[in-house]
């Protein structure tokens, strides 16, 4: 097909300008799929509907070794072409005589490397394709076809654990031109839109922050919650209020007291002490950081129930690391530590901070995009008082550890109030409040108490 390979070559040739190829990081151990493509279009892309959906599933070895199940998977109104890699898995097969443990062959849809074409189940035209080119499954590149463009273009997204981090944006090549390009080329095409999409990323860059993963799920069976308490800079437990000293009961010295606030206090001395030999000073972490119109609701209830503690504690102690790191006395307005932007439609609102519901997708991007950090987060939420009327307040704090793995496997450690939380179940329960967040620079130099 003349026409094609004229296709290709602008790809190529595209990714050459840029200089934006993928590197091995981003596709390491993804396996390629794009010749085989090329040479089953006649007997599996091509075919009608009905025919299609007589075809046995079929195993093919690619040009370089690596084998593919070529199937039909049949959702109703959509016919999809799954072009899924072999991996070879450990299973345990149960029988009267026991457990036996053994190897086997899993073709999988959604895996790294799997390539799908869906076609419409009446008219047999192709509407969408997918390219599974990341570790992280639930990270995908598709492009499709739409009434409102022409059909020598298609529309192409970039899905980031359910969230659209790029959409609709058009693409000068038709549909059926992706049935033989391989991931190397549409991660050029896609890299000028999205770049931290596909960008490169290296697992010595979260080593600091696993090991301080490490390091806090080691103390979470010390933990006990008690309201407004923490550790002062010399590691006293006081109340947050009064500054007073809390007593402990005998014999349980080595456990660890603390609010919610306490607790993220206590992750960031385990930062300072190494540098300075004490911890953060209490006072100057409740010193305001959001300015409050006078007379308003916000302001009234803040004097009485203490609504923006969360809020200037996280934002006072982030100010607080990038002064001791610097060397230099920073204030929070010109600190940079507040995030206040994600590439995801309604993910971020100025006046309340990150959907709680979408902090997966936004997390993935602030690892790729900002790797060796740890966040700390104020959770806002809407309360009540006896009159019925609403009001805002950020009543708790959390600390979050985003990384990938030397496997490049992505995961979010969430931790809040002494315990940890899957960053599903913090979304769930957590899923119809706001939070803030900002950044702090994690190091191997940890130490808490």
């Amino acid at each position: 097909m003349k026409h094609k390979r004229v296709y290709v070559s602008f790809l190529v040739l595209l990714s050459l300008f840029v200089g934006l190829t993928a590197s091995a990081q981003d596709i390491i151990d993804i396996p390629e799929s794009s010749l085989l493509r090329g040479r089953i279009e006649e007997t599996w892309f091509d075919l009608p509907i009905p025919v299609l959906r007589t075809k046995e599933a079929e195993v093919i070895q690619s040009m370089d070794g690596t084998y593919f199940q070529v199937s039909v998977e049949d959702y109703g109104d959509q016919c999809a072409i799954v072009v899924a890699p072999g991996k070879v898995e450990k299973v345990e097969i149960y029988s009267g005589s026991g457990v036996e443990e053994t190897e086997r062959t899993m073709y999988l849809s959604e895996s790294p490397g799997s390539w799908i074409l869906f076609k419409d189940s009446k008219t047999g035209e192709p509407v969408c394709i997918r390219y599974y080119f990341a570790i992280n499954t639930e990270v995908f590149l598709q492009f499709r076809r739409s009434s409102s463009v022409p059909s020598e273009k298609s529309l192409a997204d970039v899905m980031v654990y359910g969230e659209y981090a790029v959409k609709d944006v058009p693409v000068g090549i038709p549909l059926e031109y992706f049935y033989d390009i391989g991931i190397d080329d549409v991660l050029s095409l896609i890299k000028l839109v999205v770049p931290w999409a596909t960008s490169s990323f290296y697992s010595s860059l979260y080593s600091d922050t696993l090991q301080m993963t490490a390091v806090i799920r080691e103390n979470l069976p010390r933990f006990h919650l008690l309201d407004e308490v923490a550790y002062d800079e010399m590691g006293h437990l006081v109340s947050i209020k009064t500054g007073y000293p809390v007593y402990v009961p005998g014999g349980y010295e080595n456990d660890l007291y603390v609010s919610s606030a306490g607790f993220v206090k206590w992750i960031v001395d385990g930062l300072v002490r190494p540098i300075s030999g004490t911890g953060i000073l209490l006072a100057p972490l409740e010193e305001s950081t959001e300015e409050l119109k006078t007379g308003s609701v916000a302001e009234t209830k803040s004097k009485l129930y203490d609504t923006m503690l969360a809020l200037d504690w996280t934002r006072n102690l982030a100010t607080a690391m990038v002064s001791i790191y610097s060397g230099r006395d920073y204030e929070y307005g010109t600190s940079g530590v507040q995030l206040n932007s994600a590439p995801f439609n309604g993910a971020y609102i100025e006046t309340a901070g990150f959907k709680i519901s979408m902090l997966k997708p936004i997390f993935y991007y602030l690892a790729v995009t900002e790797p060796g950090r740890f966040y700390l987060g104020a959770i806002r939420h809407m309360a009540v008082d006896n009159d019925g009327a609403e009001f805002v307040v950020y009543n708790k704090c959390a600390a979050f550890f985003p990384a990938f793995d030397r496997n490049g496997k992505f995961s979010v450690a969430a931790f809040i109030d002494g315990k940890e939380m899957k960053i599903e179940d913090f979304m769930k329960d957590y899923g119809s409040d706001f939070i803030q967040l900002v950044r702090i620079q994690s190091s191997e130099q940890f130490f808490p108490r």
